[in-house]
């Protein structure tokens, strides 16, 4: 493999290459002006001129992704860290939550539990900083289903939720 320096569409490219495109360990800095990910550096392994295997995207926005990437996306096991400090951690499908993870908001608010399209859905645990927790079905990002919630005081709300409302 050769090591290289690479003007891309919307960037530069600097690392290892195989016949001309960026292959094995490799820095990729966005570049394009009025673009959303002007700013944003990806370190890690490529295949074939895509973000392939282990890597570490750096937003400018403060955010960042560290994880694994298949054919340009984050697919696999990875963690987001939002320059809010709220994080995820789990699984991802072509750039998704998608599966089993936990998502930590700023303020201590904590989900850990299934996901689909980057919505909570299936099983899961919702756990409020007061102590009360909600455990049970969701649906885009809803309580949805059965699901049991427990006040802080003890309070139980237990059966069939709609959209985020208890319906008994």
């Amino acid at each position: 493999m050769a090591i290289e320096t690479i003007e891309m569409e919307n960037g530069v490219y600097e690392g290892e290459t195989a016949n001309g495109k960026p292959h094995g360990k490799g820095k990729f800095t966005n570049n394009k002006k009025d673009s959303v990910y002007e700013g944003t550096v990806y370190e890690g392994d490529w295949a074939d001129g895509k973000m392939h295997g282990k890597g570490k995207m750096t937003f400018a926005d403060g955010d960042v992704y560290e994880g694994d990437y298949k054919e340009g996306y984050q697919t696999g096991k990875g963690k987001y860290t939002y320059s809010d400090g709220t994080t995820y951690e789990g699984d991802y499908l072509s750039g998704m939550f998608d599966g089993k993870g936990k998502y930590i908001f700023s303020n201590g608010i904590v989900y850990e539990g299934e996901f689909e399209l980057d919505k909570k859905k299936g099983k899961g645990k919702m756990t409020y900083t007061d102590g009360t927790y909600y455990e049970g079905d969701f649906a885009d990002d809803y309580f949805h289903g059965k699901g049991k919630r427990t006040y802080a005081d003890g309070k139980v709300e237990e059966g069939e939720w709609k959209d985020g409302k208890f319906v008994g």
